[in-house]
């Protein structure tokens, strides 16, 4: 699942760790505020990878996770309303986005790690 503004930025939902709070306790709280999802268990941890803006301005660390769901949820966002579009794709799919390629690359091994 990835999201989608109005404005055409494409990224998957997540947040910032607060001094103190450990990675999965900010997951809690970001899944919490973002999609009023309730996280139950502990999810699978999956990979990390960093991304540095081009201007250097800002420097991104992701702790990717994946949590199998037991039905296809229709997330809306708590946080930005109907500005944000949330997407299931297929992995046939994601070729077609145009993700960078880092994302895409975790995207396929999520699909890979399911096997």
């Amino acid at each position: 699942m990835y999201y989608i503004t109005k404005s055409g930025i494409r990224d998957i939902p997540g947040g910032h760790v607060n001094f103190g709070e450990t990675i999965l306790e900010a997951l809690k709280r970001e899944l919490k505020e973002e999609l009023g999802y309730k996280l139950t268990k502990a999810p699978k941890f999956l990979d990390t990878w960093s991304y540095i803006r081009k201007d250097k301005n800002a420097h991104r660390i992701y702790f990717v996770f994946t949590l199998k769901l037991p039905t296809k949820n229709n997330f809306k966002s708590l946080e930005f309303g109907d500005d944000l579009e949330f997407i299931w794709l297929h992995k046939n799919q994601i070729k077609e986005q145009k993700f960078l390629p880092e994302m895409e690359a975790l995207f396929l091994k999520v699909f890979k790690q399911r096997k």
